[in-house]
């Protein structure tokens, strides 16, 4: 468990396409990004340049040909009964429509100029990336939404074509209002003015890579201390975003403090010409870490940067088309022991690579559009207004000042030793799936009974979780019988 303009309910819709191409591939190292686009140059036929799209603004009724938008829980409480007749505080969307795109004959001029500087290529022949197996993750607001949740429902091609059109449907199910808190940056739980639902996009794509292979060796309970401290010493709700420049000088610095070595068997760690191959080893050994979270969303996040990069000069370090944020509900000395990582890392030759969207499909709310749109809390204004977005604000407020002493509480019982890592995780996921300020208490006429989802006259049966409760849904996490 990944930007936008003031229009009110304005939605967007990130998304990474391609068309096929078997012989020829970008090269992994030649890359430059201008205006939103990543450009790699091709393996036989240097005038030819393979683009990744990462904005584009698009017009309703031209290349956003349908758009149709649901929504609940922005704005008051929106309950829903699971089968074990469990009622949740749930937000979510459903997103449909159909599109036909590219980027803009102002991209595609910027982008141009942009080749020619850096490769001297007189006349560059751009192709969009061919990208296959697209899996897609609804966001809020630009923070993930859904968090992986496995009644997302996804209708939408696992290989996309420019200039065809195509439709899609995105629905993230019923996420956990508390999970939805829990998914946004630490450093801002607002929503803006104008909240958009969007979906990241990742698909695989075949690239040339230049002879460069490296035997990784480190302790990741150090690779983990290292990168954490860089925001604060205790624990919190939320996730930190690391910024570029601090990611391109991670693998120096794990190298520098021996938390990591990093034995070259071809090409080298200089990031001016392997810059791609340095950034992705160090988001494997990250991807590593994550791996040892007993439950819950991981210590790291990777989604697509729709802004990545500036113009590289043909270098690497400019196309890292990823953003990556670090969990804040773990502390820098989360781990107590050595835990060690071996691994060779390769990128020679042809291989597929994964890589993140970064398009953007977006249509407002207002009195021309609101037709499109309908908020399931509330049939009598289909747009998200101020009002809507001040009280979800509110709400996502009061979660995350009534979880933060508990979670520093947690943080003492592990550096204590009350509680032992895998136990910390256990009780972070249940923190993070539990909304401590938005409860549901039923009358007694209506236990057992299926209740439908429902909010505003039923507002006064919110209450928060008691310590009774919490103590009794921590032993169950726990596996303690009371």
């Amino acid at each position: 468990m990944r930007s936008y303009s003031a229009t009110i309910g304005c939605f967007t819709f990130m998304f990474i396409l391609g068309s096929g191409n078997a012989a020829a591939a970008p090269l992994f190292s030649k890359g430059t990004a201008v205006a939103g686009v990543i450009a790699y140059q091709d393996d036989t036929d240097k005038n030819q340049f393979h683009y990744q799209p990462g904005r584009i603004d698009l017009a309703l009724g031209v290349n956003l040909k349908a758009f149709k938008a649901q929504y609940w829980g922005i704005g008051p409480t929106h309950w829903a009964q699971d089968s074990s007749g469990a009622i949740y505080s749930i937000v979510g969307a459903i997103v449909s429509g159909s599109a036909n795109i590219d980027i803009t004959a102002k991209q595609r001029t910027e982008l141009t100029a942009e080749i020619k500087k850096a490769y001297g290529v007189a006349n560059p022949k751009l192709l969009p990336l061919s990208l296959k197996n697209v899996t897609v993750t609804p966001v809020l607001d630009s923070e993930t939404l859904s968090l992986g949740k496995k009644d997302v429902t996804v209708v939408f091609p696992s290989i996309i074509n420019f200039t065809s059109d195509f439709a899609y449907s995105i629905g993230t199910g019923n996420s956990l209002f508390a999970q939805v808190v829990g998914a946004r940056q630490s450093s801002n739980f607002d929503i803006q003015p104008n909240p958009t639902f969007a979906v990241n996009f990742v698909g695989e794509t075949e690239f040339v890579g230049d002879p460069w292979t490296a035997k990784i060796s480190c302790d990741l309970s150090q690779v983990w201390s290292q990168i954490r401290s860089k925001f604060s010493a205790s624990a919190s709700l939320g996730w930190f975003k690391v910024g570029s420049l601090n990611y391109s000088k991670v693998q120096q610095e794990l190298e520098k403090s021996k938390a990591c070595t990093f034995d070259m068997k071809e090409g080298s760690l200089d990031n001016e010409k392997y810059g791609r191959q340095v950034f992705d080893m160090v988001k494997k050994i990250y991807e590593a870490v994550n791996k040892l979270a007993v439950e819950g969303d991981g210590f790291f996040r990777f989604e697509p940067n729709p802004d990545a990069g500036d113009p590289g000069g043909g270098g690497a370090s400019a196309t890292w088309p990823w953003s990556v944020s670090v969990n804040a509900g773990y502390s820098s000395a989360h781990f107590k022991q050595t835990i060690e990582y071996k691994d060779t890392v390769s990128y020679t030759g042809r291989f597929n690579y994964r890589i993140p969207a970064s398009m953007v499909l977006a249509v407002s709310c207002n009195s021309a559009t609101k037709s499109m749109f309908s908020d399931l809390s509330n049939a009598s204004e289909a747009c998200i207004t101020q009002q809507k977005i001040d009280t979800f604000n509110a709400r996502m407020a009061c979660e995350a000042k009534a979880k933060q002493p508990k979670l520093l509480k947690l943080e003492e019982k592990l550096a204590l030793g009350e509680i032992n890592t895998a136990q910390y995780d256990r009780l972070l996921a249940l923190y993070n799936r539990t909304s401590f300020c938005e409860t549901f208490s039923p009358a007694a006429a209506e236990m057992g009974k299926v209740l439908p989802a429902f909010s505003g006259e039923r507002f006064a049966r919110i209450q928060s979780l008691t310590d009774a409760e919490l103590n009794r849904l921590e032993a169950e996490a726990l596996g303690i019988r009371k």
